[in-house]
C-alpha cells in the first residue's frame, strides 16, 4: 500500500460526525447480529454450550462441566460462564425466559460487536478513523463473521479477543507500562479461558512481528512486562486449579490435561479434524465473501509494489501471513479455525481502499470492484428472479429430487428473495453507474455503495431468509414431540443408546439426562425393567439394539418394535438419515416385560 490517506485528505468531517458514523455502524451491527437470534433451533455443536450451561445453572457447580452423565472439560470454563450470565441477565430484563436460543447465542453476538469496535480502533491507530470505519463495515458484512457471531460457540469470542488485544496493544505501544501489559495479558488469557491457547498465540505472534520489524525490543523486554505476564498466567490457571481441587465423586476430567491434548497434542500429533493442507486457501476466501475479490486485489497490489507499502501495512500483512502459516502447519485443520484472520483481512482491505489514489492502486481497485460487483449483481439477479423462476422450474425440471426441493421452498422465502434481490440490484446498478460516471475520482462513492449492497445481501440472508428455513431443521421438533408425552417422567426414566445428544438433552429440559447405555447387558437390563422408560437412539444403531435383544444374554429374548417417535424426513429425503433420532416408549408392566419389546 502506498502512504495511506490522512484524515486531512479525506472529505472534511467533524469530530461529532465521526462519532455519529461510528454509532451508526454499531447500531447496524446490533441489528444484524442480535435480531432473530431465537428464530432457529440449536444445531450441531451449539448444544454443548446450551446444555453444559443449563447443567451448571441447575446444579450450581460452575467448575465441573458435564455433558449428559459424563464430564466434559474439552473447552475451558469461561465460555460457559458467559452463557450462564447471559441467561440470568436476559431473564432479569425480560428479554428471554431463562436459558434459550437467544440467551445462548447472545454472547457470540456481543463478541461480534466487540470485534467491530476493535477493528475500528485498530484501523484508526494504523491509518485513519475513516479506514477503521470502512474496515468495520467490511467485517460486519462478511459471511464468516455473520455466521459465527450468530452461532452459540466460542469461535466469535476467540476472534474478538484476538483483534481486541491487538487494538489495545497498538493504542498503548508507545507508552506501555505495567498496567498496559497487564490489560493485554488479561485480554488474551481470558480468551484462552473461552476457546484455547490460539487466543494467546495469535496476538503474541503479531506483537512479535511488530517488535522485529520495527526493532522495538526495548519496549517489551521490561520487568513490568514479565510481572504482568505472571499475573496473567495466575488468572488463567486459577479456574483449572480450583476445579481440580474441588472435584469429587466420579468427576475425572482434568481441564489442564485437556488443554495439553486440545492445543499441543492436536497440533503436533492430530487425532481428528485432519483437513487437507490446502484447506484454508479456499476456506478463508469463503469466510471473506462477498469482499474476497477486493481482498485478493489488495494482496496482489501489495506484493507487486512491496516497497511502496507503508510500515503499518507491512506489519498487518506479515502478521496475517504468519497466522495463516500457524494454522496450516499442524495436521489438525478445520475451516472455522481461521476465523480470527477475518477481521485483520477486512482491515487490510479497508486500508487498500482508502490509500492515496495512484494509478496502480486505482487500477487494482477497479479490477477488484468489477469482480465484487459481478458477484453481488449475479446474486441479486438470482434472488430477484426466484419468485418467478422457481414455480416455472417445478413444472419443467426433470429431476424428481430437484422438483421436490423446489416445491418445498416456503412461499415466504421466495418473497424474501425477491425483495432482497431487487434491493441489491438497485444498489449494484448505482455502484456501476457511479464507477462509470466518476471514473474513480470520488473513490468514497464506491465503498459506500458496495457496503450498502453487502448489508442488504448478507443482512437479508442472516436476518430474514435464514429464519425461514427453520421448517427444514427437524431435531428440535422431534424432541418437542417426545417431551409433550413425557412431561411427568423422572430423569432416570430416560436413556440413550451409545451416545447422547447435547441438543436433545437441552430441549428435554430434565434435571439430568438419565442413563447412557453402551454394553449389551445394559440394553437388555433396560428393556427387562418393568417400569416405564424412554429410549433414544440414532437410527444407525437400531441393528445393534435388535441384535442385543435377540441374543441369549439373560435367557430370554425380546423383539424390538418400531419407534414411537421418529425424526421427520425432509421433503427431498427418500430414506431416513442414519443420524436421525428415534425414541421408544416402554410402558410400565407388572409382569416384568415391556409391551414394546414383546417376549419371543
Amino acid at each position: 500500500m502506498e502512504q495511506p490517506i490522512t484524515e486531512n485528505a479525506l472529505p472534511t468531517q467533524s469530530r461529532n460526525g465521526g462519532t455519529f458514523s461510528f454509532l451508526v455502524l454499531l447500531a447496524a451491527a446490533f441489528v444484524l447480529l442480535v435480531v432473530g437470534l431465537s428464530v432457529r433451533g440449536l444445531w450441531h455443536s451449539e448444544g454443548r454450550w446450551a446444555e453444559i450451561s443449563r447443567t451448571m445453572l441447575n446444579t450450581g457447580d460452575y467448575f465441573h462441566p458435564r455433558l449428559g452423565v459424563e464430564p466434559y472439560f474439552d473447552k475451558p470454563l469461561l465460555s460457559y460462564w458467559i452463557v450462564c450470565l447471559s441467561a440470568v441477565v436476559t431473564k432479569a430484563l425480560g428479554l428471554a425466559d431463562g436459558l434459550n436460543e437467544f440467551s445462548v447465542r447472545l454472547p457470540s453476538a456481543l463478541a461480534g460487536i466487540v470485534a467491530i469496535a476493535s477493528v475500528v480502533s485498530l484501523g484508526r491507530g494504523l491509518w485513519s478513523a475513516s479506514a477503521g470505519r470502512v474496515a468495520g463495515w467490511i467485517l460486519l458484512t462478511t459471511y464468516g463473521f455473520l455466521f459465527w457471531s450468530r452461532t452459540a460457540t466460542s469461535e466469535a469470542q476467540n476472534m474478538a479477543v484476538v483483534v481486541l488485544a491487538l487494538a489495545w496493544y497498538w493504542s498503548r505501544r508507545e507508552r506501555a507500562g505495567f498496567g498496559s501489559f497487564l490489560a493485554f495479558y488479561v485480554i488474551i488469557f481470558l480468551g484462552a479461558m473461552m476457546k484455547g491457547l490460539p487466543a494467546v498465540i495469535l496476538p503474541v505472534l503479531a506483537v512479535f512481528v511488530d517488535v522485529v520489524l520495527n526493532r522495538r525490543w526495548a519496549s517489551v523486554l521490561k520487568i513490568s512486562n514479565f510481572l504482568a505476564l505472571v499475573a496473567g498466567l495466575a488468572i488463567y490457571f486459577a479456574p483449572f486449579l480450583i476445579a481440580s481441587a474441588t472435584a469429587t465423586g466420579d468427576y475425572s476430567a482434568n481441564g489442564l490435561a485437556l488443554v495439553v491434548q486440545e492445543n499441543f497434542k492436536r497440533y503436533v500429533d492430530p487425532f481428528d479434524h485432519t483437513g487437507p493442507v490446502y484447506l484454508y486457501l479456499y476456506y478463508l476466501p469463503l469466510l471473506l465473501l462477498p469482499w474476497t475479490p477486493l481482498f485478493v486485489a489488495a494482496i496482489v497490489h501489495a506484493l507487486a509494489r512491496w516497497r511502496e507499502v507503508d510500515r503499518n501495512g507491512r506489519w498487518l500483512l506479515i502478521s496475517i501471513a504468519m497466522m495463516f502459516v500457524f494454522f496450516t502447519v499442524p495436521g489438525s485443520r478445520r475451516g472455522y479455525y481461521i476465523l480470527p484472520l477475518v477481521p485483520l483481512c477486512s482491515l487490510f482491505t479497508a486500508g487498500f481502499l482508502v490509500q492515496v489514489r495512484t494509478e496502480s492502486a486505482a487500477t487494482a481497485r477497479l479490477h477488484g470492484f468489477r469482480t465484487f460487483w459481478w458477484f453481488l449483481a449475479i446474486t441479486g439477479l438470482f434472488e430477484m428472479l426466484a419468485p418467478v423462476v422457481v414455480p416455472l422450474a417445478r413444472e419443467v425440471i426433470g429431476s424428481d429430487v430437484a422438483r421436490v426441493v423446489l416445491t418445498a421452498m416456503p412461499h415466504e422465502l421466495l418473497t424474501a428473495m425477491g425483495i432482497i434481490g431487487a434491493a441489491s440490484l438497485i444498489l449494484s446498478a448505482a455502484m456501476m453507474i457511479t464507477n462509470w460516471r466518476l471514473r474513480g475520482v470520488l473513490a468514497w462513492s464506491r465503498p459506500a455503495f458496495a457496503i450498502a449492497t453487502a448489508v442488504v445481501v448478507m443482512g437479508g440472508f442472516f436476518g430474514w431468509q435464514n429464519g425461514l428455513l427453520e421448517p427444514f431443521r427437524t431435531e428440535k421438533a422431534f424432541v418437542q414431540q417426545v417431551a409433550a408425552r413425557t412431561a411427568e417422567f423422572a430423569p432416570e426414566e430416560f436413556a440413550f443408546y451409545h451416545r447422547g445428544s447435547a441438543n436433545v438433552y437441552f430441549y428435554l429440559n430434565t434435571p439430568n439426562s438419565g442413563q447412557l447405555l453402551r454394553e449389551p447387558d445394559e440394553v437388555r437390563e433396560f428393556f427387562a425393567n418393568p417400569k416405564r422408560r424412554v429410549l433414544f437412539s440414532e437410527r444407525r444403531y437400531i441393528p445393534d439394539i435388535e441384535r442385543y435383544l435377540t441374543s441369549s444374554g439373560s435367557g430370554s429374548a425380546f423383539r424390538l418394535g418400531p419407534p414411537d417417535v421418529v425424526e421427520a424426513l425432509l421433503p427431498w429425503e427418500k430414506t431416513p438419515d442414519k443420524q436421525d433420532w428415534v425414541a421408544w416408549f416402554l410402558k410400565e408392566s407388572s409382569k416384568g416385560e415391556s409391551p414394546q419389546a414383546a417376549k419371543d
